[in-house]
């Protein structure tokens, strides 16, 4: 497994996470939005700078496993797939308060009690036995879908479902069936249970079919009373939240789900998760103080997608050859103490603007309403 998935080097991280050059014309968007994620409030608590104890720095520890299997085994960004790509969410809204600095720094109250946005122990172990589920093929977008799946069921969300792209896997029928079924009842709002069974009566018994059973009486079994049950969801468009319990009840969905001989259809999650520590996750980047920068570089780069830049930033091919002993002022290595103000001409520049990003599913609407305000009347739509 090693020798198929490399190991991640800091050069691999940083080619998934492009700057622009300095003579790239989004240069000074990109260091509006540097600066400004610099200044957020919540940036110590993403980066995990709050976990100091022993205890603490094993809640990092357990984080930086999903997040190094993404890179590595998808690559993927943790904020890609915990984002509007898969139209997925954590879910913090549970977890216990922590203190953050008053972003205004008034006398009377210099500090505000938030909610820990950084993922549990709970959540990071969950997901990174799932992201080890040879399952999914390799494919984010069917753990996706069913993560949306565990989530719609325990939330009773009657809200349409919707998919931000396509379908995981569109060559089996399981999958092609969804989208008729959703699209013939969206004047109604039924429950998923009965959306699920419409399926059922329409595609031939899989191994899809089996799991979602599974996933249906993991759910049934293990219900709480309806306040604790209700969606986060305000719109159509909002992503789905997952928690840890999302993680827990899809995990021992795989576990319980069986063949035709009663034996298990699926490599169990632990097994999956054991065989794949023996490739040395530990060689990869970022390690435990690589982190920081790692995330700051990510955050960034991440806020660039949300405006639409990160197609536009990558450098064009060049038959030159760098000497890579040159300085490369243009290079951000992710030190948060680097100065990025320098023979930089602002002018009137207004960064306020993502002065209120909060980690959230907040960062996709502010920025896009950010655009449409500078949008003309008659100017053309940038679809990504």
């Amino acid at each position: 497994m090693a020798l198929h998935y490399p190991a991640v080097t800091i050069a691999r991280f940083e080619a998934m996470t492009p700057m622009p050059p300095e003579d790239n014309r989004f240069r000074k968007e990109y260091r509006a939005a540097k600066r400004s994620w610099m200044a957020n409030p919540k940036r110590n608590l993403v980066l995990g700078k709050h976990l100091k104890t022993a205890k603490e720095q094993r809640v990092l520890d357990a984080f930086l496993g999903p997040y190094k299997i993404l890179l590595r085994y998808y690559s993927c960004l943790y904020e890609d797939f915990m984002g509007t790509d898969y139209q997925l969410q954590y879910d913090w809204s549970q977890n216990s308060k922590v203190a953050i600095e008053n972003e205004y720094g008034d006398d009377d109250e210099v500090t505000q009690m938030v909610r820990d946005p950084f993922p549990s122990k709970a959540f990071s172990d969950g997901l990174g036995c799932l992201l080890a589920q040879p399952i999914w093929r390799g494919r984010l977008k069917t753990l996706a879908f069913c993560l949306q799946f565990v989530n719609i069921l325990r939330t009773n969300d009657t809200r349409p479902w919707k998919w931000s792209d396509s379908l995981p896997e569109p060559d089996i029928r399981f999958f092609r069936v969804w989208p008729r079924v959703v699209e013939r009842n969206q004047s109604e709002e039924r429950p998923m249970q009965e959306l699920f069974k419409q399926v059922k009566e329409d595609v031939d018994d899989s191994l899809y079919t089996e799991l979602f059973d599974s996933i249906v009486a993991v759910v049934c079994e293990g219900r709480r009373p309806a306040a604790d049950l209700k969606s986060q969801r305000t719109s159509d468009d909002d992503p789905y939240f997952i928690h840890a319990v999302d993680l827990v009840i899809l995990k021992q969905a795989i576990d319980r789900t069986k063949n035709v001989w009663g034996l298990p259809m699926f490599q169990g999650p632990n097994c999956a998760e054991a065989m794949l520590k023996h490739s040395r996750p530990d060689q990869d980047y970022p390690r435990r103080r690589e982190f920081a920068n790692a995330r700051d570089r990510e955050m960034v780069y991440a806020t660039m997608m949300c405006l639409n830049l990160a197609k536009d930033i990558k450098p064009e091919p060049s038959d030159s050859h760098e000497d890579p002993n040159q300085d490369d002022s243009s290079k951000w290595n992710g030190n948060p103490d680097e100065d990025d103000n320098a023979n930089v001409d602002d002018g009137n520049e207004d960064s306020s603007w993502l002065r209120d990003y909060e980690v959230s599913d907040s960062v996709t609407r502010k920025l896009a309403e950010h655009e449409l305000s500078k949008r003309g009347e008659n100017d053309p739509y940038h679809i990504a």
